[in-house]
């Protein structure tokens, strides 16, 4: 079993760029949604147990503090939208914290919807749904979901600027909030790309420049309410969930 993400080897943008046709379906990989799988069952008996997750944490607490409710229109196009759902453990999380509203995953690996598909037993909630979809081009209408979250998946979109493509998207379809969940930025303008291995399959990743990411979420008609940082790294690298409301929408 490899390790969640190891074995990072800093890149060019010119290098990453010449990498993505060949890893694109890196994360396609059903290696990954298992052995994925294999740690959100940890992580959720540990949470459940009393221990401290911190991307579990920031997601509950941002949608505590701004957004959440069990009244949620009940249809599949509708409710919460978490984009790059996973193996759908976060629906788990959710439903066993108390959540009644509507949930809507999608993720572009086949593999970790199936795996999600079969645990919906563990999410005792009026409605889950879950779908293969590619982040940077959803079938959703305009505003359609009062709450969407983009769940670690920008830094992992396969091209230099396919993370603008995907929080557009995510933007597009969100009508009050937007979450960016385990968001990697960085200080100053330049955005850091690399190759690791995310459970021992090699795959890219990127890091944003703060203040460019900033920029693109305003041109989207957004705007920071929140953020809660769940770890830091070298050179200024911060983890962090940052809740952002539709500019002059409804909410908190």
């Amino acid at each position: 079993m490899g390790g969640v993400s190891e074995g990072h080897r800093r890149l060019t943008e010119t290098e990453f760029s010449a990498l993505s046709v060949e890893l694109d379906g890196a994360w396609r990989d059903p290696e990954i949604a298992r052995q994925q799988r294999d740690l959100a069952d940890t992580e959720l008996a540990n949470w459940f147990a009393g221990r401290d997750v911190p991307p579990f944490r920031a997601y509950l607490e941002l949608l505590k503090r701004h957004c959440w409710t069990n009244s949620l229109q009940f249809c599949e196009d509708s409710g919460l939208l978490d984009v790059g759902c996973g193996s759908g453990y976060y629906a788990e999380l959710l439903a066993r914290s108390g959540w009644q509203g509507q949930y809507v995953g999608v993720d572009y690996s086949e593999a970790m919807i199936a795996t999600a598909n079969s645990r919906r037993k563990s999410c005792p909630i009026p409605f889950v749904f879950h779908e293969v979809a590619d982040a940077r081009k959803l079938r959703y209408k305009n505003r359609v979901f009062p709450i969407v979250v983009s769940g670690c998946i920008m830094l992992h979109a396969s091209d230099a600027g396919g993370w603008r493509k995907a929080l557009s998207e995510s933007a597009r379809v969100a009508d009050r909030w937007l979450m960016l969940h385990r968001t990697p930025t960085v200080p100053g303008s330049e955005h850091r790309y690399w190759r690791k291995l995310a459970y021992g399959v090699p795959c890219l990743e990127q890091h944003f420049a703060r203040s460019v990411l900033a920029d693109a979420w305003k041109d989207l008609g957004f705007e920071e309410r929140d953020r809660i940082v769940t770890s830091t790294g070298e050179d200024g690298l911060v983890w962090e969930s940052i809740m952002l409301r539709r500019t002059g929408g409804g909410g908190s």
